[in-house]
C-alpha cells in the first residue's frame, strides 16, 4: 500500500512520478499494487486489509474482504463478502486500513480470500488471493457486538432444534435471569442472535433444558426464593411459549441436576433435591408429558454439577461434585442403556493413556459425528482442559482458550460451542470449536 501525504515539494515530485507509471499500467487487470490483504489470524478469523483511496479515480463505495471454498479467485456478488461501509475523509490523499471477521467458515476446508474495493461507478478491484484452512482441533472466538446476544452469564440453559440454538436463563453479575434467545449461524445479519418473547415464568440459575418432538422444556434450577421444581414448554415451530401445564412439573424441587433426551423422552439426572443440600442419586424419565423415577444413580452418592451426553442409544452421566470424602470430584461416567434403562456395571474413567484426568463439577459437553467432547469445569478452581471420547477411549485434545465453568455447550452443523461461563467476560464468551 502506498501511504502518501502532501508535506513537501518531495512528496509532490514522488506523487506526480508514481502518477506516470501508474498511467502506464494496463488497468485491465484487476488487481493493484496499492490494494492489499494481511494472512488472517486464525484465533477469530480476523483480517487486516489496506488500500490507499486517493490513488482511485472514482470515491469508494464500499470495501472489506471476498472469501470462497470453490474459487481461488472470490469474486464479489458471487462468493462470501464481508461489507464495511466507508465514509471518505476530507484529506486528498488518504490511506484505509481495516479488519473483516469471517463466520461460519467450514473446517478441513482450503479457504480462498482476498480484499476488494468497491467504487461509486461500479468498479471493483481485488487484492493478490491468499489461502488459509482450519485444520482439526481448533478453537475460534466468535466475532463480538455490543448489545448482541445474551451478554456474559453463566449456569444458563441451551438447546439446539434444526441447526439452530437456544441460550438462556442463568447468572449475569449476581442477577439471575429469564429470558431465552435464538442463535441461528445462517442468519444473513452481523448479529446471528434474536431474542424471544418473554419468558412466563420465574427467573432461574442451574436449571435444565431439553427438546422433545417440536418443543423444548425447561425447568427445575434455583434463584433466590429457594430451588425450583416447575418446567414450561416453548413451541419451536412458532417461537411461542405454551400454556404452563402442571404435570410438567417435577415431584422433586431440584437444581444442578443434568439431561439428556432423545426423540420421545428425556432423563434427568442427580442435583440437589429440596432445600436441605441432599445430593440426589435419583434418576427421573419424562415421557408423555409426566415425570416417572427410574433406577438410581449407581455411584457411592448423590452429585451435582455433572455433564451428560447420548452415543450409540446409551446415555452417560458423569463428573460433577459428590459427598463421598474420598473423592470429591470423581473422573467418571455411568452408562444407561437407553433400550432397557439398564446401568452399566463399571463407570468409565475419564483417562488418557493410564492417567486419570482432573475431576471436575459444572464441565462442558457436546457431541459431533458420533464423538463426545466434555472439558473445562471447576475442581477448587476453574479448567481448561478438553478431552474428546469415542469407542470407551479418551483422548485429550486442544484446551479451551479460557478457564472456566458453568458454560453451555452445543453442536451444530459439526462444530462445537462454548457460550458464557463463570468470570468470562462478553468480549470472549463465544467461542467455536473445529474438530
Amino acid at each position: 500500500m502506498f501511504n502518501v501525504k502532501m508535506k513537501n515539494t518531495t512528496s509532490f515530485l514522488g506523487i506526480l512520478m508514481l502518477s506516470l507509471l501508474l498511467a502506464q499500467c494496463d488497468w485491465n487487470y484487476d488487481v493493484r499494487p496499492f490494494l492489499f490483504t494481511d494472512d488472517i489470524a486464525l484465533q477469530d478469523l480476523s483480517i487486516v486489509g489496506g488500500f490507499s483511496s486517493a490513488l482511485f479515480t472514482h470515491p469508494v463505495n464500499q470495501y472489506g474482504h471476498v472469501w470462497s471454498m470453490n474459487n481461488d479467485e472470490p469474486i464479489v456478488g458471487q462468493d462470501f463478502v464481508t461489507e464495511l461501509n466507508f465514509t471518505p475523509d476530507q484529506t486528498p490523499i488518504d490511506s484505509t486500513r481495516f479488519i473483516s471477521k469471517l463466520t461460519n467458515v467450514p473446517s478441513s476446508t482450503d479457504i480462498y480470500y482476498r480484499a476488494y474495493v468497491e467504487l461509486d461507478n461500479g468498479d471493483i478491484f481485488y487484492s493478490a488471493t491468499k489461502t488459509f484452512n482450519l485444520s482439526k482441533d481448533f478453537w475460534v472466538k466468535l466475532p463480538y457486538e455490543p448489545n448482541c446476544g445474551p451478554g456474559k452469564r453463566r449456569a444458563a440453559i441451551s438447546f439446539t432444534y434444526n441447526n439452530v440454538a437456544y441460550v438462556g436463563f442463568g447468572n449475569e453479575d449476581n442477577q439471575v435471569l429469564k429470558d431465552l434467545w435464538k442463535f441461528d449461524p445462517s442468519n444473513p445479519n452481523s448479529c446471528k442472535w434474536v431474542k424471544l418473547q418473554d419468558v412466563p415464568a420465574q427467573e432461574r440459575q442451574f436449571a435444565v433444558a431439553f427438546v422433545i418432538g417440536d418443543a423444548a422444556y425447561i425447568g427445575s434450577g434455583n434463584n433466590f426464593n429457594g430451588n425450583l421444581k416447575d418446567f414450561i414448554s416453548f413451541d419451536l415451530i412458532n417461537d411461542e411459549w405454551l400454556e404452563p401445564n402442571s404435570d410438567w412439573s417435577i415431584p422433586k424441587n431440584n437444581t444442578s441436576a443434568t439431561v439428556v433426551s432423545t426423540d420421545s423422552f428425556a432423563i434427568l439426572a442427580g442435583g440437589v433435591l429440596e432445600a436441605n443440600n441432599n445430593y440426589s442419586k435419583e434418576v427421573w424419565m419424562f415421557r408423555d408429558n409426566n415425570w416417572m423415577r427410574i433406577d438410581d444413580l449407581p455411584s457411592v452418592s448423590g452429585r451435582i454439577g455433572m455433564t451428560s451426553f447420548i452415543l450409540d442409544k446409551k446415555a452417560y452421566f458423569g463428573l460433577g461434585e459428590q459427598k463421598a470424602p474420598s473423592e470429591k470430584y470423581p473422573s467418571n461416567f455411568y452408562v444407561l442403556n437407553l433400550e432397557t434403562f439398564e446401568w452399566k456395571n463399571e463407570p468409565i474413567n475419564l483417562e488418557v493413556d493410564g492417567i486419570m484426568a482432573i475431576g471436575r463439577r459444572y464441565a462442558s459437553s457436546f457431541v459431533i459425528n458420533d464423538i463426545a467432547y466434555v472439558g473445562i469445569g471447576d475442581n477448587q478452581g476453574s479448567l481448561s482442559d478438553f478431552y474428546k471420547f469415542k469407542d470407551d477411549s479418551w483422548e485429550k485434545i486442544k484446551s479451551y482458550p479460557f478457564e472456566t465453568n458453568q458454560a453451555v455447550s452445543f453442536s451444530l452443523n459439526e462444530q462445537g460451542y462454548i457460550f458464557g461461563g463463570e468470570g468470562i467476560e462478553s468480549s470472549n464468551n463465544f467461542q467455536t470449536y473445529y474438530p
